[in-house]
């Protein structure tokens, strides 16, 4: 069992509560609780949000401003968390927008109203103490360690799937710190908060450096207060040996709890495609992009990795069977070229770090041999970039996984993306969410053209967004006579009064295009 959203909401803390928005989110895990007072001005090194969090604000230094209130639900979002509850609407803001109740519907974040008949009698600590008290409950009461976590990591974002938020979630539910070294002493750490005795990773290594290798836990005494130290050895993919290290201030850690974490922890990469074997160059994919960026550095460091060889990022997205095909071929194309370039498949697709610069002629041969290799697979795009440094190549892959979802909804008859896809894909997102005159101008062509039924959305969106405004291609893409499209274009600059061929106009009926296609499937956020 675990406590969900809907669960919640028959706690005695939230009998006057109402559920305003968001409601398709009821079933998420709820594993924390936690109060978020947000800055007035976004300060990016700031990360209040965490995995399976459900967070209790009032916006109050942001009460005025419906657009923050819209970033900071899809922050909340972005980062794994279930859930907001809105205090003293009212009294701190006037009323609850419809920006930040349309935010909270696209994104399935239930948004929680608490609506107090006598005046302040619910407070933020009623809601903390039920919450977590139901989730503590849950905890004792369920026997496996697997069933307790699995449904909270399913949830979890394709960019927060990570080993470090792997260890976090079986660090939080058991109140203990963790450290996963392997033999060359590259480790991933995690620390319960509020922590007790925030060691080091080589103190454990140091603290059972004189015991014997079956030596499983061993009591110190620090400050006048006393640790709990356990240590398990374990294989991964059945050549691969990792030693976990775990720390707790109460002897609560049996043999079978440690063996429940080593097996969670080998399924759960698995799952997530986070390669583990440290002697492969392959890692490098995760460690730089899914891993802090520490652990980056670290390895490409120790494995004498120049990053300036690993400059372009290749993402291919297609069926399981058909990127082990693609992979050979890309492999060989790049070999017969001698470039440098290591590989995985992460997160269900594709990942290559290579040292081709398409920009150059020489490497720009490659990129086409490439790209011609993944076209020929039905279903298959790829995403192309070129990075400077590890925090941008990063940013790069996080930006790509929030927003390829989306890609793939507007860009459905194109095969080759690249960031500026990323960065628009983005912008129609905003689209959905926000409101203002620009917005509802966009809105009002797809409202003016939509329900003709001579299809006049699909054929616009062939044409601006497939075809590049190429008359003859859109007639060939969708199958018709060249004087058909030609119709159905003229059908919308009568109904719209607006030659959608020239600037500025041509842009806002791009962005129409793609926002009908994204509203297809409002799924996309899933």
């Amino acid at each position: 069992m675990s406590v969900t959203v809907q669960d919640c909401l028959r706690l005695p803390a939230f009998h006057s509560a109402r559920v305003i928005a968001g409601k398709n989110g009821l079933g998420r895990i709820v594993s924390s609780v936690s109060v978020v007072e947000i800055p007035e001005k976004a300060v990016e090194s700031i990360s209040v949000f965490n995995p399976n969090e459900l967070l209790i604000t009032s916006f109050f230094s942001i009460k005025d401003d419906p657009d923050r209130q819209c970033e900071e639900i899809r922050s909340l979002y972005d980062g794994g968390g279930v859930a907001l509850v809105l205090f003293y609407v009212g009294d701190v803001i006037s009323h609850v927008s419809d920006k930040l109740l349309q935010a909270a519907d696209v994104m399935n974040i239930p948004l929680i109203l608490i609506e107090d008949d006598t005046k302040y009698s619910v407070r933020y600590s009623d809601v903390i103490k039920d919450v977590m008290g139901a989730v503590f409950y849950d905890q004792v009461s369920t026997d496996s360690f697997a069933d307790a976590v699995e449904n909270r990591l399913k949830q979890i974002p394709y960019n927060k799937r990570s080993m470090e938020t792997l260890l976090n979630v079986i660090a939080e539910t058991y109140n203990c710190n963790l450290v996963l070294y392997n033999k060359n002493g590259l480790y991933f750490t995690s620390i319960y908060r509020p922590s007790f005795g925030q060691f080091e990773p080589e103190f454990f290594l140091n603290a059972f450096a004189d015991g014997s290798t079956d030596l499983f836990c061993k009591s110190i005494s620090l400050q006048d207060k006393s640790f709990y130290l356990y240590r398990k050895e374990f294989s991964h993919a059945g050549n691969t040996w990792f030693t976990l290290y775990a720390s707790s201030n109460e002897n609560s850690l049996s043999r079978h709890k440690l063996d429940e974490i080593c097996a969670c922890t080998n399924f759960f990469s698995t799952l997530w495609g986070y390669t583990l074997d440290m002697q492969n160059y392959n890692t490098v994919i995760t460690l730089i992009l899914k891993s802090s960026r520490i652990i980056g550095e670290k390895f490409l460091a120790e494995g004498d990795i120049p990053f300036s060889e690993l400059s372009t990022i290749l993402v291919v997205d297609s069926e399981e069977d058909d990127l082990k095909e693609i992979l050979r071929q890309i492999e060989s194309i790049l070999k017969e070229n001698e470039r440098f370039f290591v590989k995985d498949i992460i997160d269900g697709r594709l990942v290559i770090l290579s040292s081709i610069m398409a920009s150059q002629k020489d490497d720009g041969i490659i990129a086409s041999e490439i790209e011609k290799c993944i076209n020929e697979y039905e279903g298959a795009s790829f995403f192309l970039d070129t990075s400077k440094n590890l925090t941008s190549m990063r940013k790069i892959y996080s930006a790509f996984c929030a927003n390829s979802a989306a890609m793939s909804k507007i860009f459905i008859h194109r095969k080759y993306r690249d960031m500026y896809d990323v960065i628009f894909s983005q912008e129609i997102i905003n689209l959905v969410i926000n409101r203002g005159n620009r917005n509802e101008h966009i809105k009002s062509i797809i409202e003016a053209v939509k329900d003709d039924s001579d299809n006049l959305m699909e054929t616009l969106a062939v044409y601006l967004i497939d075809c590049d405004s190429q008359l003859n291609n859109t007639a060939s893409t969708l199958f018709l006579h060249r004087n058909t499209v030609m119709y159905r274009l003229n059908k919308i600059k009568q109904i719209t009064n607006t030659d959608f061929t020239l600037m500025p106009a041509a842009y806002d009926f791009y962005l129409a295009a793609a926002l009908w296609r994204l509203n297809g499937s409002m799924k996309f956020f899933l």
